[in-house]
């Protein structure tokens, strides 16, 4: 589908011939969302650099030959695989507190944009002058937190 948005084109492309083209853009809208939402989160907060591994834990190919057994399968001692899965645990314990302070940061984004006068890195979802990002809030209270 081409879609023109003040003068500018662009090609929206879905495999479901099913959807209506304003579905189709609202849903690439959200996809927008999505993922500003994985880029602060990488970026601000630093949710994806987990750095949890298991001597257990055996090397991972990207692409496994036809027929080739999957390295976690070739674990059969139980405490090597219960060491795998404690990794497992941390890292998805890290990347939900990854998320609950996202969602803590554009919750004071939304609320308390404007007791953050001097700083401006990024637009929160939208252009807007009247709500700052996440990475904006975070830098305002790492410099001010602990001033009254």
């Amino acid at each position: 589908m081409l879609v023109k948005y003040n003068g500018q084109l662009s090609i929206l492309v879905s495999t479901d011939r099913t959807l209506a083209a304003t579905d189709i853009i609202r849903l690439y809208g959200y996809r927008f969302k999505i993922e500003c939402t994985f880029r602060e989160m990488k970026q601000a907060i630093g949710g994806f650099s987990y750095q949890f591994w298991s001597k257990s834990m055996p090397k991972l190919k990207r692409y496994l030959k036809k027929g080739e057994v999957h390295p976690l399968d070739r674990v059969t001692d139980e405490k090597e695989q219960h060491q795998i899965r404690l990794t497992v645990k941390a890292i998805e314990g890290y990347v939900m507190c990854s998320c609950i302070a996202m969602g803590l940061l554009q919750l004071i984004a939304l609320r308390y944009s404007s007791r953050v006068p001097s700083l401006f890195f990024r637009y929160l979802r939208t252009p807007s002058t009247a709500i700052v990002s996440e990475a904006t809030v975070m830098a305002y209270l790492r410099k001010y937190m602990y001033y009254n």
